[in-house]
């Protein structure tokens, strides 16, 4: 009995979060490269109509590199975020 208690309440769960830690770790590093690209970026950048704009197409393009990989990154965490929550419930 304590055992299947114990798979329940902490096996079960330790093992849904060792995808979502890496995939967390992924996604929010990448999300920081982003970030500190458009800060190094300073004024040379502009924010309009719900993107962003950048003087030069080599600058561009070295922003869509970045931001290129996010939506599968993000796919990922959330894949491993309800796995993690069916897990625990």
């Amino acid at each position: 009995m304590f055992d299947q208690v114990y798979k329940k309440v902490v096996t079960v769960p330790a093992d849904a979060l060792q995808p979502l830690i890496p995939a967390a770790q992924i996604f929010t590093q990448q999300l920081v490269q982003v970030g500190d690209y458009i800060a190094q970026q300073g004024e040379q950048v502009s924010f309009v109509a719900n993107g962003i704009q950048f003087p030069t197409s080599q600058q561009a393009s070295q922003y869509n590199a970045l931001i290129g990989p996010l939506a599968s990154q993000h796919q990922a965490f959330n894949q491993a975020w309800t796995a993690a929550v069916n897990a625990t419930q």
